[in-house]
């Protein structure tokens, strides 16, 4: 188990794909790949994924156990700042990514140690992948900086639309609110009222039979 690069691979992990991760567009200005680590041998599996530019991906899950037999699905996405008129500017075709791999008897790993495992133990396993972007991506860069560049204008149109809703919804609660008052306060005075006339009522009764 202590050896390292790419002999192991076969024996205990399979990754895919095997050479080139390519990243592709998801609709919201930013990019995404998938990389599949599959467990093939009867022992546990950690893994440990790291690139050339951690600021520019991320990377979910980026450290974690397989069971034996059983897969991850590791999600990359390239960070906000990333448009897709800049990927050029980017160089994403430069980066590349490592997977190292320890082979384990046991799960019994809590999730944050699990780091710390490979800064102390030579991988089982060892592979690097570089980096592409789809060529449809680059195709459509045009059309994506003209929708990034209305984004802003519609989402300041929604926020100004959700302050003046919140504004009315301010304003009727207060005015709820007062007309409950207002209500209560009328309420009160009928109480008064009738309480007031009950008792000179029954003073006019008394004054009566005084002077019966």
């Amino acid at each position: 188990d202590g050896h390292g690069g790419h002999d192991g691979q076969a024996e205990c992990v399979k990754i895919s794909p095997e050479k080139t991760v390519i990243f592709s567009s998801t609709g919201y200005n930013n990019l995404k790949a998938d990389v599949l680590i599959q467990n093939v041998s009867s022992l546990f599996l950690a893994f440990k994924v790291k690139s050339t530019c951690p600021s520019l991906f991320l990377v979910r899950p980026h450290t974690a156990m397989v069971a034996p037999r059983q897969e991850v699905l590791v999600r990359i996405t390239t960070t906000a700042t990333n448009h897709g008129h800049n990927i050029k500017n980017n160089n994403i075709a430069s980066q590349q990514f490592q997977i190292n791999c320890l082979t384990m008897q046991t799960n019994l790993v809590e999730p944050n140690r699990l780091s710390s495992l490979f800064s102390n133990s030579s991988p089982t396993s060892s592979t690097v992948l570089s980096c592409s972007v789809d060529p449809s991506v680059a195709h459509s860069t045009h059309s994506t900086h003209s929708i990034t560049s209305d984004t802003p204008g519609v989402v300041t149109n929604i926020q100004n639309r959700t302050r003046v809703l919140s504004d009315r919804v301010v304003f009727l609660e207060e005015k709820l609110h007062y007309l409950q008052q207002m209500l209560l306060v009328q309420a009160i005075l009928v109480l008064v009222f009738l309480a007031y006339k009950w008792i000179w009522s029954g003073h006019g009764v008394l004054l009566e039979e005084t002077e019966i």
